[in-house]
This record gives C-alpha cells, sequence and structure tokens, in this order.
C-alpha cells in the first residue's frame, strides 16, 4: 500500500500527454491525487505547467489550473524525476500502426526498459499501469520481458487496464466509464487495487482479469463500435436504394431494448439456425445484388455464419473415422423447441451419414415421439423424415454408441449426471464440441477420456456444475 509521512495522497505520474494521458491526470486530479506530468514534447510540458490542456477539452483547463495553484500538478521531461515523485505511473505514450497496420510498440517497450533504472534507484515499490493499446499476447511475451530484471529484489507490479474515451470527453468518460477493466497477475496487487479503489470509489464492478483477457477486451470494444458505425451506414444505403428513410428506420429497430440493445445474442455460442435469420440474410445478398449495391458488412453475415458452422462440423468429424459414431445431443434448432429445419444439428447429421459414419440423436422434444409428430416438425422438408429413428434415442444409448458427440442443447442436472457416470464405467476417448457452455455442458470437460471444446470460448477451468443453469435468451444464438 502506498504512505507517506502521514500523507494518503496518492502520487501518481502520468507519462504521455495525449488525449489519454490529459483525460487520465484530470480524472485523478477530481479524485484529489497529486499528479506528475511526464511528456517528451518540452512544449506540452510548458503548457501544463502554465495550467493548460494541450487538447480542446471542456474542463480539464480548470481542473489542471486549480490543481497548479494547490500544488498538486507539476510537470516534466525527466524521468528520474517523475519516478522518483510518485507512487507509481499510468502509461498512455502512443501505439501507433506501423507500415504494414501493426502496432507499432517500439515507444512503449523504450519506455519501459528506460524506467528500470529508475524504479531500481527507488527504496519503495512501484506500480505500472498500462492504458495503451496492447493485443493479446503483447504483455507477457513482450513487456514483462522488458521489467524482468526489476523481478529481482523490487517490489513493483505491472497493470494493463484498457481505456475507453472519446475524443473530446476524455476526463468526463475516464471519471464515470462504462467498465473498468484491470489485468494483472500474481501478488503484490495491493497498490493497484488502492488505486483503482481511490479512482473510482462508487464502483463495485471493477474488473480484475489476466493480460490476455484484459488486452482482448480493449480490441473487441473497438472492433464492436467501429461495427456499430459500419452496420448504420449499410442500413442507411440500403433504405436509401429502396426509398426508405434509413434514420426513421434504426431509430424504430432500436427502440428495441430487450433483444436489439441488450446482450441478447451477443454470447458466443452456436451459429445462427432455424427457419428465419438463414432465410432472410441470403435473402438480403441477393436483394442487394439486385440493386447493384455494395455493402460489404451484410454482404458477409451470411459467409461468417457459415465459416462459423463449418468450423465446428470440422472439429467433430473432418478427421472421424468411419466407425467412430456420431453422437447429437440436441436435434432441434433451438433446445427444447420442436422445429428440424436449417437446424445445424440435422446438417450435421446428413453431412456425416454422406461420409459413413454411424448417427445418434438425442432431444428432449422428441424422446419417444412418433412418427407423425416428428413428420410434423420436419415443417414438410421431406429430406429430414429419414431421420426418424435415429434422432429420438435415450440419451444412454446416444452417449455409448458415440465417439464425436456434438452438444447442442442445454444439460440438466439428470441429464449430466446420467453422462457423467455413464463415462467414468467406460472411460473410452470422446471428443466432444458445445456450443451453448452450460455449466453442466462446460462440466462435461473434466470427465476422464472427454476431450471437450467450446464452440468460441476457451475452458481453462470447467465450472463446478450446479442445479442452475444460464437461461436460454442469455445462450442461444438465434
Amino acid at each position: 500500500m502506498y504512505s507517506h509521512a502521514g500523507n494518503d495522497t496518492i502520487r501518481l505520474a502520468v507519462m504521455g500527454l495525449g488525449n489519454m494521458g490529459v483525460s487520465v491526470a484530470a480524472a485523478a486530479l477530481n479524485r484529489g491525487f497529486h499528479v506528475v506530468a511526464m511528456d517528451v514534447d518540452a512544449d506540452k510540458v510548458a503548457m501544463t505547467l502554465r495550467g493548460q490542456c494541450v487538447v480542446p477539452e471542456p474542463g480539464i483547463t480548470d481542473v489542471f489550473t486549480a490543481a497548479r495553484r494547490a500544488g498538486r500538478l507539476t510537470a516534466t521531461t525527466g524521468l528520474d524525476q517523475t519516478v522518483s515523485g510518485s507512487d507509481l505511473c499510468f502509461i498512455a505514450v502512443p501505439t501507433p500502426p506501423d507500415e504494414h497496420g501493426d502496432i507499432d510498440y517500439r515507444i512503449l517497450l523504450n519506455l519501459l526498459r528506460d524506467l528500470r533504472t529508475p524504479i531500481t534507484a527507488r527504496s519503495r515499490r512501484y506500480d505500472v499501469v498500462l492504458g495503451s493499446t496492447v493485443f493479446p499476447g503483447v504483455t507477457r511475451q513482450q513487456l514483462l520481458p522488458r521489467l524482468a530484471p526489476l523481478r529481482a529484489g523490487h517490489e513493483f507490479q505491472l497493470a494493463v487496464s484498457p481505456v475507453f474515451l472519446r475524443a473530446g470527453n476524455g476526463m468526463e468518460d475516464y471519471l464515470d466509464p462504462g467498465r473498468v477493466v484491470v489485468g494483472i497477475e500474481g501478488r503484490q496487487q495491493e497498490g493497484i487495487r488502492q488505486y483503482f479503489s481511490r479512482l473510482f470509489p462508487d464502483r463495485q464492478d471493477i474488473w480484475y482479469v489476466d493480460y490476455d483477457t484484459a488486452e482482448c477486451i480493449k480490441a473487441i470494444h473497438n472492433t464492436w463500435m467501429s461495427m456499430k458505425v459500419v452496420f448504420a451506414n449499410e442500413a442507411g444505403h440500403w433504405c436509401q436504394a429502396v426509398g426508405v428513410d434509413g434514420r426513421k428506420v434504426m431509430d424504430i429497430v432500436l427502440s428495441d431494448t430487450k433483444r436489439l440493445l441488450s446482450k441478447s445474442h451477443l454470447r458466443p455460442g452456436p451459429p445462427y439456425s432455424g427457419p428465419c435469420l438463414p432465410k432472410d440474410a441470403l435473402a438480403l445478398r441477393r436483394h442487394l445484388a439486385a440493386h447493384d449495391l455494395r455493402c460489404p458488412l451484410f454482404e458477409a453475415v451470411h459467409e461468417s455464419n457459415l465459416v462459423n458452422k463449418q468450423r465446428l462440423f470440422d472439429l467433430l468429424i473432418a478427421d472421424a473415422q468411419p466407425d467412430e459414431g456420431l453422437g447429437v445431443l440436441g436435434v432441434s434448432f433451438k433446445p427444447d423447441f420442436n422445429e428440424l429445419r436449417w437446424s445445424i444439428a440435422t446438417e450435421l447429421i446428413l453431412l456425416a451419414r454422406r461420409r459413413g459414419m454411424p448417427t445418434h440423436g438425442y432431444d428432449r422434444a422428441f424422446l419417444g415421439c412418433d412418427r407423425a409428430a416428428f413428420e410434423l416438425a420436419c415443417r414438410g422438408t421431406r429430406a429430414l423424415h429419414e431421420l426418424y429413428g435415429s434422432v429420438c434415442l435415450p440419451l444412454e444409448e446416444v452417449w455409448t454408441q458415440a465417439r464425436r458427440v456434438f452438444v447442442n442443447m442445454l444439460l440438466d442436472e439428470q441429464e449430466w449426471g446420467t453422462l457423467a457416470a455413464l463415462q467414468r464405467r467406460d472411460p473410452r476417448p470422446r471428443t466432444v464440441v458445445d456450443v451453448y457452455g452450460s455449466p453442466f455442458n462446460e462440466a462435461l470437460a473434466e470427465l476422464p477420456g472427454v476431450t471437450y471444446h467450446g464452440a468460441a470460448w476457451t475452458v481453462r477451468r470447467p465450472r463446478r456444475p450446479t442445479s442452475t443453469a444460464p437461461s436460454l435468451p442469455e445462450l442461444v444464438g438465434v
């Protein structure tokens, strides 16, 4: 923890006085911190010393001016002075693109190298918070090695805390962010946690995660923001082509806060399926072509869904031997619903059959149903009628005869118990591909002999199954 001769005010160094740096510095001053602002640009330092902000953002100049008068803000170009006058630093230096479009980390890596000497000269611990954008794996593979000499005999911690700021609203956004993410690993976390609890005193939802997760969050956040802009513009162009005001269309479409403006359909899981979404995605591509209108995002939706399906199918049957049975748990396009059209499960079954693999299916909705009820669920698609008898089987029979298992449903406690008992009794190798990732589904990864694959996630530690599971609207991607 930070303590200084009876003064419990945290002294923060902000390295880099661009948009992010001045916003973080102003936010910290707002919270009562002492701030040492550092930049290699002497003009930026001089402006800060005059209480001026180097970016045109409302409110920051007033904060800087008041802090200078109170003696809580100083600025320098010297790294030694910056470190000696602070308890921890927030790094906000640029990570620009290089000529190939990759992120150029040279400024950041050089700064971390240069930090080793002044940190080593300290008698007290020193922590580093990284706000600059880094992609997954960079912290572990490139940044930590630059600080590795500090690990022997010096108390320090590196945290990765991605920042989500809008230009011109940086201080406001940092003081009241949509989320606070802190990537941190290992021991000696007390100082970092104290910094964030003091900076965000009213937040009970600070996300402490590993480095890789923090790095992914920033990249996905910015991709999502970019995709929203592209989606809105493509929607506008398409509506314009048919003589409709896309602004009005989007206003009405986005008035739905139950599904469209919610977490619904945004959890990694199954590809979309069923009788509605695939049909409309295909029709939209045809309509765009008929109007000679390029909307690459709209055009790519169907193709991306096909790629996602193919990934799942390849995991299950690309290298399977013909005598390896395929078991499908959940045959309908959606759990506990009797609709077989456009189901990825039936598509997989038909593909496996063409490769000569025996197939067996279990589905609560079809267990014990007669042929008439099954054909009704096929909704007139005669090619599916032949599946009757092979997809209405007991769970025990499907698991016992399968070496490749596709989980397209939410297992309940009883089903999980049945599968666990069967696999422990006969722990021969089985490959399991799961598209829903509920606790009972993921617990299959703990069973001896099971090689578990999540459809679009990595299971590092399977969750202990409980009697409750996520509700279907949060999980299903259809």
